[in-house]
C-alpha cells in the first residue's frame, strides 16, 4: 500500500484517468458511427453520406431498420478517427 501522495499512487491514478478517457472517446465514436450507419438504408446511401467508410465495408451484411437519430457531422467523425478525405 502506498499513500495518496506517493509517486506510484499518482502515476496509477493518472493512468486510470487516461484509460477512462480513452474508453469514453471509444464509446462516443461508436455512438457516432452507429448513428450514421443506422441512418442509411443502403450501402449506396452510406457511401453518399460517408465516402471514407467504403474502405471498411468488405463482406458487410446489411440489416435494414430505419431509425431517426441525431445528425452526425462526418467531417468531425473523420477527424476523430484520423481518416483523411479522398
Amino acid at each position: 500500500m502506498y499513500t495518496a501522495d506517493h509517486e506510484f499512487s499518482k502515476r496509477f491514478l493518472s493512468l486510470q484517468n487516461q484509460i477512462e478517457n480513452s474508453e469514453k472517446q471509444k464509446n462516443d465514436l461508436k455512438h457516432e458511427i452507429m448513428a450514421i450507419l443506422n441512418s442509411c438504408a443502403t450501402l449506396k446511401k452510406l457511401q453518399e453520406i460517408w465516402p471514407e467508410s467504403v474502405n471498411f465495408l468488405d463482406g458487410t451484411q446489411v440489416d435494414i431498420t430505419k431509425t431517426n437519430l441525431p445528425a452526425v457531422f462526418v467531417e468531425n467523425l473523420n477527424k476523430k478517427l484520423g481518416i483523411t478525405t479522398s
